[in-house]
């Protein structure tokens, strides 16, 4: 199952929940609201889309300097 991050409309509480894709979202673990939403999650990509210019995506290290 993955982990998504979801937000309460009611209290703003965020928090993280292993969700499978039939199940209906999660209820707020702080307020117990069933009014949720799935928050857009960001990721991060190591390589040229990370600002290395010095070598290729597959094979950067990571470390800059």
């Amino acid at each position: 199952m993955p982990l998504y991050e979801f937000q309460c409309k009611d209290c703003g509480h965020k928090f993280e929940d292993l969700v499978s894709s039939s199940a209906g979202l999660p209820a707020c673990p702080i307020c117990n609201s069933k009014s949720t939403v799935k928050l857009i999650s960001l990721i991060s990509a190591k390589g040229i889309a990370s600002g290395c210019s010095t070598c290729a995506p597959s094979s950067c290290s990571g470390k800059f300097g």
